[in-house]
């Protein structure tokens, strides 16, 4: 099992029950003590769990931002959005291949697209693949995968192995922190399709408005290097 696969189902356990206890994911994982205790120290690194006497439970930490429902994370600097949504739609010409990442800059985006450019459009949210058909875009695909209710995304292996399918004119990518040069989102399944998503398309724009900056989250998806920000 590869470690990304690990650390997700360590993470699903403890979204069940908050505080398990290590005997327990040895057990039902199947995993080597040596393996968890690596995978667990270096989870408690990356903030993502506490280690405790015997077992762990989710990190909670103020410094990272934690994922938020869309319809809240909508209200959330609503002009800035708008604002990063008409640069970002100029980057799109007819007949492009583009990715659009679930989240609430993106959903701002689709209200500014035509669709009459004939696009062809990628997505892991089902809340904009209603959005699109709504808006009268035909040739939406949507990718598989396990469902997130917080933000209607779709995530996984199932999805990032669609991915590799695929290779893409330009991706719009949301994005909970960005530190130095680096850029972090909020677990490990939604980095594994973010960072396939870069390594599928000829250009990545990074909507982000200026509450994302000087900001950490849990996982790094990224370097500033290998994307364009596009900001208020």
């Amino acid at each position: 099992m590869l470690k990304e696969q690990r650390w997700e189902k360590i993470l699903a356990c403890l979204d069940e029950q908050h505080l398990v206890l290590v005997n327990d994911l040895i057990t039902k994982l199947q995993l080597s003590p040596t393996t968890l205790c690596r995978d667990l120290t270096e989870m408690e690194q990356q903030g993502l769990l506490k280690r405790v006497h015997g077992g762990v439970k989710l990190q909670k930490v103020r410094e990272f931002r934690l994922e938020e429902q869309l319809n809240e994370k909508i209200q959330h600097h609503a002009e800035a959005k708008y604002l990063i949504a008409q640069q970002a739609v100029k980057k799109i010409k007819p007949k492009m291949w583009l990715y659009l990442d679930a989240g609430s800059s993106t959903l701002a985006l689709i209200k500014l697209m035509r669709p009459d450019d004939d696009l062809v459009i990628i997505t892991n949210s089902i809340f904009h693949v209603k959005l699109l058909a709504l808006a009268g875009f035909n040739n939406v695909y949507v990718l598989g995968g396990k469902y997130k209710h917080q933000t209607g995304a779709l995530i996984g292996w199932e999805a990032v192995s669609t991915l590799q399918k695929y290779h893409l004119d330009c991706a719009f990518l949301g994005v909970n922190g960005i530190s130095g040069a680096n850029l972090y989102t909020t677990d490990p399944e939604k980095a594994m399709i973010k960072a396939e998503v870069i390594k599928c398309v000829s250009k990545s724009y990074v909507l982000a408005d200026k509450s994302k900056f000087n900001a950490k989250s849990s996982v790094k998806f990224a370097s500033q290097s290998e994307v364009e920000i596009i900001t208020n």
